[in-house]
C-alpha cells in the first residue's frame, strides 16, 4: 500500500510538473504567433462567424488576440504554483519518529503546565 501511495505521489507531481512545462510552452508559442501575424509574416487565424445574419469581420484575429492574452494570464499563476507544489512536496517527505519525539524532552520546563 505504501508502494502505491508513492507512486501516485510520484505519478501527480510529474503530470504538475508537465502542465506547467505545457501552459508556459502555449502562452511563449501564441506570443510568437501572434506577433509574427501583427507584423505581416504569418496571416492571421480565419473563424467565419456572424451574429443576426451580419458576418463579424476579422473574428479570427480576435479570437487569436484573446487566446493569447488568456495564456500570458496563466503566466502570472506559474511562479505561486511552483513555490506550492515545493512546499506540497517537502511536506509530503516529512518523516517523525517515537525516537525524535524521545530526544526532545523539555528539560527546562517550557511546555510544562502548571496546576493552580
Amino acid at each position: 500500500m505504501g508502494s502505491l501511495r508513492v507512486l501516485i505521489i510520484e505519478l501527480t507531481t510529474i503530470l504538475q510538473r508537465g502542465s506547467l512545462l505545457s501552459i508556459t510552452c502555449v502562452a511563449l508559442g501564441s506570443v510568437e504567433t501572434t506577433g509574427l501575424s501583427v507584423s505581416g509574416h504569418l496571416p492571421w487565424v480565419t473563424i467565419y462567424a456572424s451574429y443576426d445574419g451580419q458576418p463579424i469581420p476579422r473574428m479570427g484575429m480576435y479570437v487569436q488576440i484573446g487566446l493569447t492574452a488568456f495564456a500570458l494570464m496563466l503566466l502570472f499563476y506559474l511562479p505561486a504554483n511552483a513555490r506550492i507544489l515545493a512546499l506540497a512536496t517537502s511536506h509530503r517527505t516529512f518523516n517523525m519518529t517515537m525516537t525524535d519525539v524521545a530526544r526532545a524532552t523539555d528539560g527546562t520546563g517550557v511546555f510544562h503546565l502548571s496546576s493552580v
